[in-house]
């Protein structure tokens, strides 16, 4: 379980979103140049917000095993010979885990560059999907914030209660 005690999601974390969401290849600089593990967990828990987000729109409320796999299967072969980083069960159980899928069990990601490449692979795909308008993804960046608080802030209850 990731230690999120001190972890705080503010601007220049939802501002490297805005900027990784509208396509800038160095948006993502300050997490690899982030002073501490703290910070670096903030921007990797802003991306895993959005990534929540954008599956609950797509799945959300009802969803079959079937529509998840359907899904990845699709993503992935609409990337065509790039699917090396898209590993299709980190992909559908990452998808399961956001969603609460009870019949997951626990999430156990293998190693952060498998977890990361699906996460990122599935976030692009939904988002491409969902063609926002400026102002819908203002509303989108808003949501993914307040999602990593939330997430955030569970950790930190668990934390406190162990």
């Amino acid at each position: 379980m990731t230690d999120c005690t001190g972890v705080e999601v503010r601007g220049e974390h939802i501002a490297a979103l805005r900027s990784l969401l509208k396509g800038d290849p160095d948006a993502w600089q300050p997490f690899y140049s982030a002073e501490s593990a703290k910070e670096a967990i903030a921007y990797t828990v802003m991306l895993y917000g959005a990534f929540g987000v954008a599956v609950r729109r797509k799945f959300s409320p009802t969803y079959s095993l079937a529509d998840v796999i359907r899904f990845v299967s699709d993503m992935r072969i609409g990337y065509g010979r790039e699917v090396s980083p898209i590993h299709p069960r980190v992909a559908e159980e990452m998808i399961r885990e956001v969603l609460g899928d009870p019949a997951l069990g626990r999430f156990d990601p293998q190693n952060a560059e498998t977890t990361i490449g699906a996460e990122v692979a599935v976030l692009d795909t939904l988002l491409h999907e969902a063609n926002l308008d400026e102002a819908g993804l203002e509303e989108f960046i808003r949501d993914a914030a307040d999602f990593a608080r939330q997430w955030i802030a569970a950790r930190q209850g668990e934390a406190g209660a162990a």
